[in-house]
C-alpha cells in the first residue's frame, strides 16, 4: 500500500490524548455480529480508512491529492497547532487565523467521515447526471456515429468514474464554505473543563456533536481531550444551561450524544465505560 493510499477521517492529533495506560494505546469500542468488542490500538491505527477522498488517477500521486494536498496541509496541519494552544491557553490564546483554522477542523470533521462522504458522492453524482441529462441537444449535434444517445449515456460508458468522484472533488469546496465557517466564526466560543467529572469524556468516529441550524440556534461540541470540551454556540441560553450543569452532568450528557451517533466505533481511555457504549451505541441521540 502506497504512503496516503489511507486516510484518517478523526486526526491523529486528536485521538492521541486518548491514548493511555502502559501500552500507550485508546480503547475501540465496536459491535460484531451483536457483540460489543473492546481492542486497545494507537490513535494512527483507527478512524482511517483507504482511498476514502481518492479520486481516478490509476495510481498516480495525484489520486490521493485530496488527502495530500488539501486535508494534510489546509486542515489538519494548521488545526493541530490550533488543537495545541486551546489545551494550553484556551481560546483566549488564538489569533484570528488559527480561529480560521480551528472552524476548518470543525467543518471537516463534520463532513469528511464515511457516511458524509459516501452521501457528498452520491449528491454530486446526481448534479452531474441531471446537468449532462439536460445536454442531450448539444451531444446530439456533435456525436457523430457514437452509439450513445445523450451525453449522460456516453460518460456512462466512458467516464463513470467522473460521476462517482464528482462529489468527493467538491469536498475542499464544502470545507472552505463560507456559510458554514462563518457561523463558527461568529459563534460563542468556549472550553469546559470537566475536572471534577466522575467519567473521562469519550470521542467516537463521528467527533462532533452538532443540533441546531446555523441560521439560528446552534450547539457544536467536540471532546478535545477526556477533561477538556470544546463548545461554540450562537444563543446566550445555550452558554448558561451548559454552565449550570456540573462537571458529571456535562460529561455523561456529552458522553450519551457521542456513543448514540457514532457510526460504528467509540473511543476512550480505558474499558470502564464500556457498560455504558454496550447500552447507548446505535441509538439516535436525544
Amino acid at each position: 500500500m502506497a504512503a496516503h493510499d489511507t486516510h484518517h477521517y478523526v486526526p491523529v492529533f486528536l485521538l492521541k490524548h486518548w491514548q493511555s495506560g502502559a501500552d500507550s494505546k485508546l480503547s475501540c469500542f465496536h459491535r460484531t455480529h451483536g457483540r460489543l468488542l473492546h481492542e486497545r490500538y494507537s490513535a494512527k491505527n483507527v478512524a482511517k480508512l483507504r482511498g476514502l477522498y481518492a479520486l481516478p488517477a490509476r495510481g498516480l500521486p495525484q489520486e490521493n491529492v485530496i488527502e495530500t494536498g488539501y486535508m494534510t496541509p489546509r486542515v489538519d496541519e494548521p488545526g493541530s497547532a490550533a488543537h495545541r494552544l486551546l489545551l494550553s491557553d484556551g481560546v483566549a490564546g488564538l489569533n484570528d487565523q488559527q480561529k480560521q483554522d480551528w472552524a476548518r477542523i470543525l467543518v471537516s470533521l463534520i463532513i469528511r467521515g464515511p457516511a458524509m462522504v459516501e452521501r457528498i458522492q452520491e449528491e454530486g453524482r446526481q448534479v452531474l447526471s441531471k446537468s449532462l441529462a439536460e445536454s442531450t441537444d448539444e451531444y446530439l449535434s456533435i456525436r457523430g456515429d457514437d452509439p450513445a444517445d445523450s451525453l449522460l449515456s456516453w460518460v456512462e460508458a466512458n467516464a463513470s468514474s467522473v460521476l462517482s468522484h464528482f462529489g468527493t472533488a467538491a469536498l475542499p469546496t464544502i470545507v472552505e464554505s463560507e456559510r458554514l465557517n462563518g457561523g463558527l466564526l461568529h459563534a460563542t466560543w468556549g472550553i469546559r473543563t470537566l475536572r471534577q467529572a466522575s467519567v473521562d469524556l469519550l470521542i467516537s468516529d463521528r467527533p462532533v456533536f452538532y443540533c441546531g441550524g446555523m441560521a439560528k440556534n446552534f450547539l457544536v461540541a467536540l471532546p478535545i481531550a477526556p477533561r477538556l470540551l470544546f463548545v461554540a454556540f450562537n444563543h446566550e441560553a445555550t452558554g448558561q444551561a451548559l454552565n449550570r450543569d456540573s462537571d458529571t452532568e456535562v460529561a455523561k450528557k456529552t458522553n450519551r450524544d457521542t456513543v448514540a451517533g457514532a457510526l460504528q466505533y467509540v473511543y476512550a481511555t480505558d474499558d470502564r465505560q464500556q457498560a455504558f457504549v454496550e447500552k447507548h451505541l446505535g441509538r439516535a441521540p436525544t
